[in-house]
C-alpha cells in the first residue's frame, strides 16, 4: 500500500512538471517571435529566420518599443504583426507603444525612416503598405527591386525651348533643378545631399526646416545642416517661406 501511495505522488509531481514545462516553452516561443531572436545552446542570441509559414500575429509585451531606435521599433512591430502596414498604421502603433517624438507630424518622421530602410534593403514597399523582406519569397523581392530601379531610371519628358534669351536661362535653371539625383550603388554609402533630397521628396511638397530634417536624420551634424539646406534650396529652386521653412517646387 505504501508503494502505491508513493507512485501516485510521483505521478502527480511529473504531471505538474510537464505542465510547467509546456507553459515555459510557450512563453519562450512567444518572446522569440516578438523580438526576432532565439538563444542557442551556447547561450548566444541568434536571429530567427522567418519563412512566412506562421502568419499568426504576435502580441508584443507592454513597453516593447521603449528605448529602441525607430528602425528597430519598425522591424519589431512588422515582425509581430506579420502583414503589410501603411505609414499611418505603423506611426499609430509605434506612438501608442511608447515611441516619443517632438515632431508635429509623426507620420513624416516615419516616412523618412521607412524610405531609408527600403534603400538599405531592410523593407519592401508595396502599393498598399510596407513589409519585412523575410516574409516574402525571393522571386517577389527581386521583382519589387527591379520595379523600383526601373521607376528611378524613367526618361525625362522632352521640354520645349523658349526663343527669348531670358526664357532660355530660366529653362536651364529649371532643368538643372529637376535633374534626377544620382542614386548610390549598393557599395556606396548615400551622401548627405542624397539623404536630404530623399527626405524632401518624401514630404510631398510640405514645408520643412532644419529641425524636421534632424528628426528624420538624427546622425547629421546640426551645425552644418543649415548651410547644406541653403545650398540645396538654391540648387533645386526650393521655395523659402518668411518663417525660414523650405518647400519643394514639384
Amino acid at each position: 500500500m505504501a508503494n502505491e501511495g508513493q507512485s501516485t505522488d510521483i505521478a502527480a509531481i511529473i504531471r505538474n512538471l510537464k505542465a510547467r514545462r509546456a507553459d515555459l516553452d510557450a512563453s519562450i516561443a512567444s518572446l522569440e517571435r516578438a523580438y526576432g531572436v532565439t538563444v542557442s545552446d551556447e547561450g548566444l542570441a541568434v536571429p530567427v529566420v522567418f519563412n512566412g509559414g506562421d502568419s499568426t500575429p504576435t502580441e508584443l509585451p507592454r513597453g516593447a518599443f521603449l528605448g529602441k531606435s525607430l528602425p528597430a521599433a519598425v522591424k519589431l512591430y512588422l515582425s509581430a504583426i506579420k502583414k503589410k502596414q501603411t505609414i499611418r498604421e505603423i506611426a499609430t502603433a509605434l506612438h501608442d507603444g511608447g515611441v516619443e517624438s517632438t515632431s508635429d507630424n509623426f507620420e513624416n518622421v516615419i516616412t523618412g525612416c521607412l524610405n531609408r530602410m527600403k534603400s538599405n534593403g531592410e523593407l519592401l514597399r508595396f502599393k498598399d503598405g510596407w513589409g519585412l523582406p523575410e516574409f516574402y519569397p525571393e522571386s517577389l523581392r527581386a521583382r519589387l527591386s527591379q520595379e523600383s530601379t526601373a521607376k528611378r531610371k524613367l526618361p525625362k519628358k522632352p521640354t520645349k525651348k523658349k526663343t527669348p534669351q531670358a526664357g532660355k536661362s530660366i529653362r536651364a535653371a529649371t532643368d538643372a533643378a529637376k535633374k534626377p539625383v544620382a542614386v548610390p550603388t549598393p557599395e556606396q554609402k548615400p551622401t548627405l545631399d542624397h539623404r536630404i533630397e530623399e527626405f524632401v521628396r518624401s514630404h510631398n511638397s510640405e514645408w520643412f526646416n532644419a529641425a524636421d530634417v534632424l528628426l528624420a536624420l538624427p546622425d547629421v551634424e546640426p551645425k552644418s545642416l543649415p548651410m547644406v539646406l541653403g545650398r540645396l534650396a538654391k540648387k533645386h529652386l526650393w521655395i523659402k517661406g518668411p518663417d525660414g521653412k523650405y518647400r519643394d517646387t514639384e
